[in-house]
């Protein structure tokens, strides 16, 4: 069981532990493998849900870059790319503000006068306003 645990806990989901009885040890390693089950059930229900998501993302007009809790890009969808000029290896998987190509300013530019923000404080412009 514990061996079994420490497989699951690295993301292993494919593990059926053997079954010795009707005892309730047993009756454990059953609930275990059910579990098993259902968490690589919806492992895999996540990730069909996340690829399904990333193909409506890289097909709207809009400029999408959706990026790690440490900066790293991990999306760049079609109008993104185009905007920034790149092709899908450039940049994903890199750190938004030390991309290769560009810095993170360099990056938020040309999604800023896309949108009509301004560079600094990236509050909209507003008719009127300087």
């Amino acid at each position: 069981m514990k061996e079994g645990a420490s497989i699951i806990a690295k993301g292993k989901f494919d593990i059926n532990l053997e079954d010795r009885g009707t005892d309730e040890i047993g009756t454990l390693v059953s609930a275990f493998n059910s579990m098993a089950k259902e968490l690589k059930t919806a492992k895999d229900d996540v990730e069909d849900k996340r690829r399904y998501i990333e193909v409506i993302l890289d097909n709207v007009a809009t400029g999408i870059m959706s990026t790690d809790t440490k900066g790293n890009i991990l999306l760049l969808n079609r109008a993104a790319r185009t905007i920034l000029k790149t092709d899908q290896k450039v940049g994903v998987g890199t750190p938004s503000r030390r991309s290769s190509e560009t810095n993170s300013k360099g990056l938020r530019s040309p999604f800023l006068k896309k949108s009509g923000e301004r560079e600094r404080g990236a509050s909209p412009r507003r008719s009127g306003s300087p």
